[in-house]
């Protein structure tokens, strides 16, 4: 289990970390802790957010201006446990540029991502990258999951097929 921090402790090795010139990598941290960093200017932070629906667009790029934008599309599409009746490609991107085109109202200059359902393989990201205005993908499913499933499968399959040879059964 990671070591748990106080408060005190925390803000002590954020500070040092700040201090020495360190990138900060920090994950769920929020639009708050994101938000004050960048009101005070006294870090130079590369801030990233996610949004799922309008509500979430509008209020990271209000609230956090994040240098990156990622709209998440959805449960990514296919594999063992992707959504299996997902959205169309074209959905997708027609979702996210709405998304996209919201965001460089708020923050003309944002860094465009997608990520999510239909967005499945390379040429899928090949698809998103003519038809919106994103500068790349955020990979989760698609890349992590999506890419050992069917390697892990067909070498699972291959240990499975091990039969005895013929009247050789052991208790």
């Amino acid at each position: 289990m990671a070591k748990r921090y106080s408060r005190a402790e925390f803000l002590e090795r954020l500070r040092g970390e700040i201090k020495r010139g360190r990138p900060l990598v920090m994950t769920g941290a929020g639009n708050g802790i994101a938000a004050k960093f960048i009101e005070r200017g006294g870090v130079d932070l590369l801030a990233i957010g996610y949004a799922f629906n309008e509500q979430d667009t509008i209020r990271l790029m209000e609230e956090a201006s994040p240098d990156i934008f990622i709209f998440h599309a959805g449960i990514t599409r296919g594999g063992s446990t992707g959504y299996g009746e997902g959205s169309s490609l074209e959905e997708t991107a027609r979702r996210s540029q709405a998304h996209f085109t919201l965001a460089k109202k708020i923050k003309p200059d944002v860094i465009l991502l997608a990520h999510g359902a239909a967005l499945a393989n390379p040429e899928d990201a090949r698809y998103m990258l003519e038809h919106t205005e994103c500068r790349g993908m955020q990979l989760g499913s698609s890349i992590e999951r999506m890419a050992i499933e069917e390697p892990l499968e067909a070498r699972a399959s291959s240990f499975k097929a091990v039969r005895f040879q013929k009247g050789e059964y052991r208790l």
